[in-house]
Formats: structure tokens, C-alpha cells, sequence
């Protein structure tokens, strides 16, 4: 399999696993917050533990694609340092003509 065909079905895998990670933490803090307002006889536990499935979820996805992008970022550090390391080279090289 080509390199860029494995990068597109990483990518939907990645899409994929958003998706339920966020459905999942959802409606399983909603079903825990409509149990609790239904047994307690309350109505504040269910937007309590919906927010908290959001936030949650939230928090998954941001390490999900933290972890997918960590590649990338360290090749773009190393194309920088690259890119700073000649830009030095250069500036020497110039100093050192205007110093003669």
C-alpha cells in the first residue's frame, strides 16, 4: 500500500475514533445524570454530568490528535533546526566577508 493511501485511512481512523470517543463520553455521563435526577427526584445532576461528558470528551480528542500530529511536529522541529542552522552558516559566512 502506498505511503499516501496508509496517511488518508489513518486519517479516518482518526475521524472515526473522534467521533465515538465523543458520542460515547456523552451520552454515558447523560444516561448516569437522567438515572441520578431520576432516583433522587432532582433536576440539576443531568446538565452537571453532561458538562462533564463534554468536557471529557473534549479532553480525549485533544490527546487523540496530540498523539496523531506528535510525528509531524518532531519533523517539522527538525526541518527548523535545519533551516536555522544554515540561516547561522550564512550570517558567518557574511561576517567573515565583511570583516576582510
Amino acid at each position: 500500500m502506498k505511503k499516501e493511501n496508509r496517511e488518508i485511512f489513518h486519517a479516518l481512523g482518526l475521524i472515526t475514533q473522534i467521533g465515538l470517543t465523543l458520542l460515547t463520553t456523552v451520552f454515558l455521563c447523560v444516561f448516569i445524570g437522567h438515572k441520578m435526577d431520576a432516583t433522587f427526584g432532582t433536576s440539576f445532576w443531568f446538565p452537571i454530568w453532561l458538562l462533564l461528558g463534554l468536557l471529557a470528551g473534549f479532553r480525549n480528542i485533544y490527546e487523540l490528535v496530540k498523539k496523531f500530529y506528535s510525528k509531524d511536529k518532531q519533523k517539522e522541529d527538525k526541518e527548523l533546526e535545519y533551516f536555522e542552522s544554515l540561516k547561522r552558516k550564512d550570517s558567518s559566512k557574511k561576517s567573515k566577508k565583511l570583516n576582510k
